[in-house]
């Protein structure tokens, strides 16, 4: 199970540390950053299956999910009388992605590849805005510290932990590939396996096919999207943690106390993030003494957890 999960620089998620339980449930009004958080676990997920460049690419590029705002709010932009305006970029500006879990955890760093080509005597790269991996990192506990950490990426070289040493394990990693994608060795890095397949364990529904070739046909959608639900959710073999993107859509909304029933009997054996507009489904939920809920709301242009102060967000540390 996940216990929390941190993402920097993702779009309106400037720093967002959320805790997780065994069922989550996201809220917020329209454009809060809900899907915004959903996206970045999702990012997240694609390390594992080597499709994190490609997803990020699919985004319209690194540099274009940023956060786009300034790096510190002034006295007079939370005063309201200053606009709220974006700040030069910084040239080392980083995405970073990551997670605690019950075993070990895990932290991903994004950002541009360092500028090429220098008084003319060497051409500038034709890959200058392709994103690279600049830091990995997997260790034990919730947070992280150079004392716990087993496995340690920076650019192409990747570290093991051996006893009170460090012991080079790779030195030619490409920067566009995940040490949970290259590395498999299950005897000499054990821990990489075990985050790898945690990973890919994940589940996610966010919409099911509706064109005239699929199952789902237009006079029946609500209804046949309900019965697809109800297998995701009863499947014999449930995974690490199953993710519903907006599951009210298209169904009728006297289904939704019985489709919160549903996703309360499954959190009982996998866990579960629910990103959710429709009330009587957060109602159903919330009903549930193990309900995580998680209200998301927008300052500034930041997407914040309401009613999370600094003493009330889960300990987290990046490593770079």
């Amino acid at each position: 199970m996940i216990k929390a999960f941190a993402v920097s620089n993702y779009r309106s998620l400037k720093n967002v540390v959320s805790p997780l339980s065994g069922l989550n449930v996201v809220t917020g009004p329209n454009g809060c950053g809900k899907s915004n958080l959903y996206k970045s676990l999702r990012l997240l997920a694609e390390t594992a299956k080597g499709n994190l460049i490609s997803s990020i690419a699919q985004e319209g590029g690194l540099d274009y999910t940023f956060w786009a705002g300034p790096d510190n709010f002034t006295k007079g932009m939370r005063e309201g009388s200053a606009p709220v305006q974006g700040s030069a970029k910084k040239q080392n500006a980083r995405l970073r992605l990551g997670f605690v879990g019950e075993d070990f955890s895990y932290a991903v760093s994004l950002g541009m590849p360092a500028p090429q080509g220098f008084a003319g005597y060497q051409d500038p790269s034709m890959f200058q805005f392709d994103p690279e991996i600049k830091r990995e990192c997997i260790w034990v506990g919730d947070v992280y510290r150079p004392s716990n950490c087993l496995i340690d990426r920076v650019g192409p070289v990747v570290k093991v932990r051996s006893g009170q040493k460090w012991a080079v394990y790779n030195t030619h990693l490409n920067s566009y590939e995940s040490i949970l994608n290259e590395i498999s060795d299950p005897v000499a890095v054990p821990e990489v396996h075990a985050v790898r397949q945690t990973i890919r364990n994940w589940r996610f529904y966010d919409q099911f096919r509706t064109d005239t070739d699929s199952i789902i046909r237009t006079p029946q959608i609500g209804t046949l999207r309900y019965l697809l639900l109800v297998a995701a959710l009863l499947t014999p073999r449930p995974p690490s943690l199953l993710v519903l993107n907006e599951p009210e859509t298209s169904l009728h909304p006297d289904l939704l106390p019985a489709l919160g029933r549903l996703i309360i009997r499954a959190s009982r054996e996998t866990q579960v993030w629910v990103v959710s507009h429709a009330l009587r489904l957060v109602a159903t939920l919330e009903q549930d003494g193990e309900c995580n809920s998680i209200a998301l709301n927008k300052e500034l242009g930041e997407t914040i957890i309401q009613g999370q102060g600094l003493l009330d967000a889960p300990p987290w540390q990046w490593a770079d």
